[in-house]
C-alpha cells in the first residue's frame, strides 16, 4: 500500500495550489483562450493534479524517486 507522507515543502504546495486553480480556470471554465477541446481537457487535467498533490502536500513523483522537497529531510 503507497503510505501518503508529506513529500513537498509549503511553498511549492502553495505554488503547485495556485497554477492548479489557474490551470484547471483555463481548462475548464474560460475554454475560448485553448481552442483545441482535447488539449484544454489535458491542461484541466493536468491542473488538477497539481491542485491535488497541492492540498495533499504528496507528490507521487517524488514518491516514486524517493525524493522530497521538504527541509531537512
Amino acid at each position: 500500500m503507497i503510505q501518503l507522507s508529506k513529500n513537498i515543502g509549503p511553498i511549492e504546495r502553495s505554488i503547485r495550489s495556485l497554477v492548479g486553480l489557474l490551470l484547471i480556470y483555463l481548462g475548464f471554465i474560460e475554454t475560448s483562450i485553448i481552442p483545441d477541446p482535447l488539449f484544454s481537457f489535458l491542461v484541466g487535467i493536468f491542473g488538477a493534479a497539481n491542485l491535488f498533490s497541492g492540498l495533499l502536500g504528496w507528490c507521487p513523483m517524488y514518491h516514486l524517486t524517493r525524493t522530497t522537497a521538504r527541509d531537512g529531510e
